[in-house]
């Protein structure tokens, strides 16, 4: 077993990055339509106010985790047949 992170920015304009929370589960899936409303312009507020630029770069993790078997053991436990078709 192996895992691995690395992290990754991407970039989003303030209104992409809005629509983008504005949708998430935290938000309008869990909120009135007159709240989410009220949501999406206290964070504009935010966003304009915090974060001016035309871009902003969204910071993401990304978490992995491999598996893999020993390929003999693989092969004995299919007795030889070919479990690699495209080999």
């Amino acid at each position: 077993m192996e895992n691995f992170t690395f992290d990754l920015h991407f970039p989003y304009s303030p209104d992409s990055w809005r629509g983008r929370i504005r949708a998430s589960s935290g938000v309008a899936a869990s909120l009135s339509a007159d709240l989410v409303e009220k949501f999406d312009q206290e964070h504009q507020k935010i966003l304009e106010r915090d974060f001016p630029q035309s871009t902003l770069q969204i910071p993401h993790r990304v978490f992995a985790i491999m598996g893999h078997e020993n390929i003999m053991t693989t092969y004995q436990k299919h007795q030889g047949e070919n479990i690699f078709p495209l080999v």
